[in-house]
């Protein structure tokens, strides 16, 4: 075993930071993304975050690598696990605004990182330690060669670190920040089943794309249309869907076509739980995309602009109708933000379409929520069950 960091070392805004290459520590958010573990971000490759408990001064810490992984101490009151791959070059902890740093000399291979905990909870009480006063919370560091696994929760006891867990798992994965829009307003409704789906595999993320697709057109009273209800087998089948999909300006015909069997049904947004603490955006009505019926008195929502916009009539809806992205403004009242439910309930077909797996299901799933509006519950409840349950209880 070699202890390259024995002793005392000084933190601030209660970090420390392994860097290695050219790589510098990243900011909370990245570099917790994903993780189900809030103590040592491991999410940014060749780099982590450590959280203290003590926000200014010194605390005991300790670096040790290993041959292998060594024996769990119970002494220790909160333990994670995370991997790391430095990058080539330097490898050092580094204190907060880079003012002093320790050579680590890890070598540019796969290692597993456990990171010890004690005192946290009377580090946090305690905030700054100055000259003089008794150490209060102290670290231990470990590292040893191993292939590359899931970030671990080992140990929990403090309330320092059940909050830090907390917050690591709000924090979308690399994954979920690719999707966007979708994912970050629906963590708003259910932040543990957004990455549940992260987590589930393609083969999972494709049922609850079709389920949220089925569920959005039967309750918009679509689902039993001669070209919607194909549409629902091909993406059952994996085929592509069948025309009119694809083409807003035909789709938008068919449902004047449609019309005596189209229910005219505007649905109230949805608003998450009041602890998520969202709220809707007003936005400007919209002129209704050319060859699409307008939605009368109902005042559309802004949804989030794409990239894989497939025509201008397709832009020009999604200014209309969906889901807001943004944070919260304004009143809490949702008793005016109403829209079209059988255009909304199109766009989830279209959105379980996607090539990715776990795109199509995020999409698919924030129309479909929009389209339940304040029904969405039931519809969570399905998906939670598709997906097995969510991550089991923290130790």
């Amino acid at each position: 075993m070699r202890v390259p960091v024995e002793g005392e070392v000084w933190v601030h805004y209660g970090q420390l930071y392994v860097e290695s290459g050219e790589v510098d520590h990243a900011g909370l958010h990245e570099a917790f993304a994903g993780q189900v573990s809030g103590l040592c971000g491991a999410a940014v490759p060749g780099a982590l975050l450590l959280t203290t408990g003590l926000h200014t001064g010194r605390v005991g810490f300790r670096v040790e690598v290993h041959d292998r992984a060594p024996e769990l101490d119970p002494a220790w009151e909160d333990v994670v696990e995370v991997s790391l791959l430095p990058k080539p070059g330097r490898c050092s902890l580094v204190v907060w605004g880079e003012h002093d740093s320790y050579t680590l000399g890890l070598p540019a291979t796969d290692h597993r990182v456990r990171y010890c905990a004690y005192g946290m909870d009377r580090g946090k009480e305690l905030d700054t330690r100055g000259g003089g006063m008794p150490q209060v919370d102290r670290y231990l560091l470990q590292f040893w060669s191993a292939p590359p696994e899931p970030d671990r929760v080992l140990r929990q006891t403090s309330q320092s670190a059940a909050y830090w867990h907390g917050f690591a798992r709000e924090q979308p994965s690399p994954a979920l920040r690719a999707v966007e829009g979708s994912a970050r307003s629906l963590i708003d409704f259910d932040a543990a089943l957004v990455h549940a789906l992260d987590d589930a595999g393609p083969d999972i993320q494709r049922a609850v794309a079709l389920l949220a697709a089925r569920r959005a057109c039967e309750v918009a009273g679509i689902d039993g249309l001669d070209w919607v209800a194909p549409a629902l087998t091909a993406l059952a089948e994996g085929r592509p869907l069948p025309p009119p999909f694809g083409d807003w300006e035909a789709m938008g015909e068919a449902l004047d076509r449609d019309d005596p069997r189209v229910p005219d049904r505007t649905v109230v947004a949805a608003a998450p739980p009041p602890e998520a603490g969202a709220h809707w955006e007003e936005r400007p009505d919209a002129p209704a995309p050319a060859g699409l019926r307008r939605l009368g008195p109902a005042r559309p929502l802004a949804v989030h602009a794409e990239e894989e916009a497939r025509s201008r009539a397709y832009v020009q809806l999604r200014e209309a109708i969906g889901l807001t992205v943004g944070g919260v403004h304004g009143t809490s009242d949702h008793a005016d933000h109403r829209f079209s439910a059988s255009h909304t309930a199109l766009l989830a077909v279209e959105r379980a379409d996607a090539a990715d797996p776990l795109r199509a299901a995020l999409k698919a799933l924030s129309a479909a929520v929009a389209v339940c509006g304040q029904g969405y519950p039931a519809l969570l409840a399905e998906v939670r069950e598709l997906c097995g349950g969510l991550s089991p209880d923290v130790p």
